[in-house]
């Protein structure tokens, strides 16, 4: 196959190609044979013809095929390239940052540019001209870092260029103040510093950008005897550190993390004086409340226990098997009571007697230290809780208990005792009285009885009156 035609074309306009110079044994070969093209367009795209039409939209070195077949099914392929060339202009945008310090970096940053030409990052380029303390300064690159050494508004003069020679132009200008503060800490994260993580980010942002390399290893973290501990340090902008432990913390323990207060700027300013956060650990997992038993009122004993804990029980620790036997109530002799222990959310658990409890006793809720948080962190210890039902208040005697005996029983004790005693002197008193009808008066208000018993018997002055 021969091909005739242009090979390097104009981005946007049409072009086209011919095979019509192709020879062949047989001379009918334009007529009778199959001519197929193959262009590469982001994909392939096929024509069938001795001559085609096609126009590209992106400039670029494209490959294609052509491939010529006579009527005897014989055929030859053609591999060729396309090159299409680029006439449009790159379009030039300068930094989005206008503001600097002196001696702080400036990033000159020409990635916003855009072109039609999909290489134009790899194969375009960028130049900036500035004045800088009356030197004249010349930058290459679409990302450039500068510090400049004077201040006040710097005219730049940036220039892109694409591959093929097209070029944009912007001037913008860059306010550079001059650095005369010494830096310091303004922020950090998190802005909790209670109950962190084991292995947290602890990052402090200062009031201005800051040259970390060769300062940043001395920002330390420290234990609470003021070991060091491993970290790694990264910077998630260039007025930012951030200090992670390589290792897991101390559960329940405290950090601290210090900057000494030679740290310099850019400017070389040092801060003015160290800088100390501190921040704890998480807790062991823990009961951090029951009611009503911290809510300060008389226990009846026919309450519903809540029992809180400071984070989520894990789903093995709510498990109502695990619970019925981690989780439970004990009277003062140390006798299990019959309980239910249901979870009412993942950190609550309530706990329900079967039946009330007594009054005036002493009981205590255990909690054992085998349960566990959502992150495997268990309990220190097995928490325990004594406390005391209150006793019946007025008009509640009838629930006093004595000795294990309802009140009531008690009361129906005493009355049957009082009735026997009644019954008892009453049986006494006749007696007498008929010991008294058949004594024989023996003298004056001297009697004996038949058995021998003799007493006096005497009436009072009033008696004697009446009759």
């Amino acid at each position: 196959p021969r091909i005739t035609g242009e090979l390097l074309v104009i981005e946007d306009k049409i072009f086209s190609l011919s095979a019509e110079d192709t020879i062949d044994d047989d001379p009918t070969i334009l007529t009778t044979g199959n001519f197929t093209w193959t262009l590469s367009d982001g994909g392939e795209v096929t024509f069938f013809g001795v001559e085609i039409s096609y126009i590209y939209y992106t400039p670029g070195v494209y490959p294609a095929t052509l491939k010529v077949t006579d009527s005897s099914g014989h055929y030859s392929v053609l591999h060729f390239n396309i090159t299409v060339k680029d006439v449009t202009p790159p379009v030039a945008r300068p930094p989005s940052k206008d503001t600097s310090l002196t001696y702080h970096p400036f990033l000159f940053d020409a990635t916003a540019s855009t072109d039609n030409d999909p290489t134009f990052y790899q194969t375009g380029n960028v130049t900036w001209s500035f004045e800088d303390g009356g030197e004249e300064v010349i930058l290459y690159g679409f990302q450039v870092v500068y510090h400049f050494k004077s201040f006040g508004a710097i005219q730049v003069t940036m220039t892109v260029k694409d591959a093929w020679g097209n070029y944009d132009v912007e001037v913008f200008q860059v306010l550079v103040a001059a650095d005369n503060r010494p830096p310091e800490v303004l922020s950090y994260l998190p802005q909790t510093l209670e109950e962190l993580p084991l292995r947290p980010t602890i990052t402090l942002f200062f009031s201005e950008d800051m040259p970390w390399e060769g300062q940043e290893e001395r920002v330390l973290m420290l234990d609470i005897r003021g070991g060091v501990v491993n970290v790694t340090r990264q910077h998630p902008s260039p007025d930012a550190i951030s200090l992670m432990p390589t290792e897991n913390l101390s559960l329940e323990s405290t950090y601290t993390v210090v900057v000494p207060g030679d740290i310099k700027d850019w400017a070389g300013f040092p801060m003015k004086r160290n800088y100390t956060l501190t921040f704890t650990t998480l807790s062991y997992l823990h009961v951090i409340r029951v009611t009503p038993l911290d809510l300060g009122e008389n226990i009846t004993g026919k309450e519903v226990f809540e029992i809180y804990f400071n984070r989520a029980l894990n789903s093995s620790s709510l498990s109502t098997t695990f619970l019925k036997e981690h989780v439970r109530l004990l009277d003062h002799k140390g006798r299990a009571v019959r309980c239910t222990v249901e979870v009412k959310e993942p950190h609550i658990l309530t706990l329900t007697p079967e039946k009330p409890l007594k009054a005036g006793e002493k009981y205590t809720l255990e909690v054992d230290g085998v349960l566990k948080d959502d992150m495997g962190i268990g309990m220190r210890e097995t928490y325990r809780r004594e406390f005391r039902v209150a006793a019946p208040q007025q008009g509640d005697w009838l629930h006093w208990e004595v000795a294990g005996i309802p009140a009531l029983v008690w009361l129906i004790i005493m009355v049957a005792i009082g009735v026997g005693a009644v019954i008892g002197a009453v049986i006494l008193l006749r007696k007498h009285r008929e010991e008294l009808n058949i004594a024989e008066e023996v003298g004056e208000g001297l009697y004996r009885t038949p058995k021998g018993e003799e007493f006096i018997f005497e009436l009072d002055e009033e008696e004697e009156e009446g009759g």
